[in-house]
Formats: C-alpha cells, sequence, structure tokens
C-alpha cells in the first residue's frame, strides 16, 4: 500500500509513501527515498500526506538507541548527514547499481544480479566507491542499501566489534562508531 508522494530532491523522480516510510517517518523524523534511497526530510503544506514535499535532509540523522546484546545495553546513536558531494555520488552509484539487477521472478522484493558481467562490474567498480562513504556513515549509507534491497553488497565489508557486538565497517575495528571500543560510556 502507498499513499501521496512528493518529488525526490536528488533524483527527481515521485517518491511515495509507503508503510516502512511512515514508520520511518513517524519514528525517526526521516524518511528514504524510494527510487534512490537518500534521506529526506518531510514537510507538510497542510495536514495530510497529499500535501507534502520532500527536501534534502541536512540534520543529524538520529537512529535512536542501539541494542548491545553482548553487553546488554542501549547505545544512543547519531551520524552527521551525508555531505552533498557523497549524496551526489550515491545518487549515480544506486543507479548504477539497480540497472544492474533486476526482480527476482518468484519475489519481486528480493533483487538478483542480472548476468555474470554485471555483476563483475558492480564488485569492481561500484562497490569500491560505497565503502569509503560506508566507513564514514555506517548506518545511513546501511539503510539506504536495505530501503533499495541490496543489504548484502556490504557484509564483505563489516564485522562485529569485539567490544559491543554490533555489526560495523570493518575499516572502523578499531574505531567502532557505536562504542569506541569500550572508551565511550553508556548513556545515562
Amino acid at each position: 500500500m502507498s499513499v501521496a508522494g512528493a518529488k525526490c530532491p536528488y533524483c527527481d523522480t515521485i517518491s511515495e509513501f509507503d508503510i516502512l516510510s511512515l514508520a520511518t517517518l513517524t519514528h525517526y523524523g526521516w524518511m528514504n527515498c524510494r527510487n534512490c534511497g537518500l534521506f529526506l526530510k518531510v514537510l507538510f503544506e497542510k495536514p495530510g500526506l497529499y500535501d507534502s514535499k520532500f527536501e534534502k535532509y541536512d540534520s543529524v540523522v538520529s537512529f535512536g538507541e542501539l541494542y548491545s546484546e553482548h553487553l546488554a545495553q542501549y547505545f544512543s546513536y547519531s551520524e552527521p548527514p551525508i555531505p552533498e558531494v557523497f549524496c551526489q555520488e550515491l545518487k549515480k552509484i544506486m543507479r548504477g547499481i539497480m540497472v544492474n539487477f533486476q526482480s527476482h521472478p518468484t519475489n519481486a522484493k528480493i533483487r538478483v544480479i542480472k548476468n555474470a558481467e554485471s555483476e563483475k562490474w558492480v564488485v569492481e567498480s561500484i562497490v569500491p566507491k560505497i565503502v569509503p562513504i560506508y566507513n564514514n556513515y555506517p548506518l545511513q549509507v546501511k539503510q539506504i542499501m536495505d530501503r533499495l534491497g541490496f543489504d548484502t553488497m556490504l557484509d564483505p565489508y563489516t564485522v562485529v566489534c569485539e567490544h559491543c557486538g554490533v555489526y560495523i565497517p570493518k575499516a572502523r575495528q578499531n574505531n567502532c562508531p557505536i562504542c569506541l571500543n569500550g572508551i565511550m560510556p553508556p548513556p545515562p
């Protein structure tokens, strides 16, 4: 089910509200474009979804509290917004990925690579462009990839923090963005 939408300021396509985007918007105050995956601020001109517009999200992105089963405690987590230059790069990356994937024949929500040539191109040309952005904005990039159905592409670049047990980028394993490897005290 989806209802009214508005034009995304990044990809210039109409992105409609669906149950997932409404739940995210209600809980966190932001949502992801259904087409390019980037973070959006929703402005309601009048009460109701039919009179709304999207703007680029330029505030700190709060993910609420992340739970560490390893430590049995919550950590508050937020990230600065992804800079415009990286958003434009991610928009191009997502287009490159999307043209090389197709919906699975039996389940339209699952995306599969079109052929071996496409897979090679994505792995060699596209993924290396995502990883540096993922290292600096891990949850935002993971959210974008999850929203578009490409979440498993980051698995080879992800590890579990030895201290808190949360999945983080490999490049950050000595500087966990969640717990700072135990240096940061838990939130009050």
